[in-house]
């Protein structure tokens, strides 16, 4: 069976939802604990982007979520071969 373009970006779309879906735990943990430990505002001041803060803040907050999730399964995975 060949696939064609419209077969392989729903083949990449389900891939990302199903991460999402088997993290979707480790993402609130670590969205709790920015939500009261990363001040976003201050820091994107300090860089000078006072004006129209709701993208920069939502991006980084995904980017936050994203990395933290994998240095999570990644460390999971490292003590999870130490057992064995």
């Amino acid at each position: 069976m060949k696939y064609t373009y419209e077969h392989i970006e729903l083949k990449y779309l389900y891939r990302a939802v199903a991460w999402l879906g088997r993290n979707s735990m480790t993402i609130l943990c670590l969205h709790l604990f920015e939500q009261n430990m990363i001040p976003w505002y201050k820091g994107l001041f300090r860089l000078g982007i006072s004006n129209h803060t709701f993208v920069p803040i939502v991006v980084c907050k995904m980017i936050w979520a994203i990395l933290g999730t994998i240095a999570v399964n990644k460390i999971k995975n490292w003590f999870l071969l130490q057992r064995t």
